[in-house]
């Protein structure tokens, strides 16, 4: 088998990241610049990589994703309710086969 040189590994990284551009550029046409932000964060791109990609200064991207993350992590009160519950006995004593794992 044949190994690939430093320079064919660096033509083949150039071409691989031009067709990660174009696949990107093709996945937020026509979306707003947070619109963009959000997709491409949600998808595992990070600031450096998607200010690098649309164009735009990485501090607009962190501040951007910094805000999506605060809007979808706002919790929202009752949302959950009856979803867990306390035992009537929960505040007693554990046996002794729990701690020493005999039946």
């Amino acid at each position: 088998m044949k190994s690939m040189s430093d320079e064919s590994a660096e033509v083949l990284t150039r071409k691989l990241d031009t067709i990660i551009k174009l696949m990107v550029l093709s996945l937020i046409e026509g979306k707003n610049s947070t619109e963009a932000i959000k997709l491409l964060s949600t998808i595992g791109l990070q600031p450096k990589e998607i200010a690098e990609l649309i164009g735009i200064p990485r501090t607009t991207v962190n501040a951007q994703v910094s805000e999506v993350r605060k809007k979808e992590s706002r919790k929202i009160a009752g949302l959950n309710r009856g979803a867990i519950w306390v035992s009537d006995d929960f505040d007693e004593p554990l046996p002794d086969e729990f701690w020493t794992g005999t039946k």
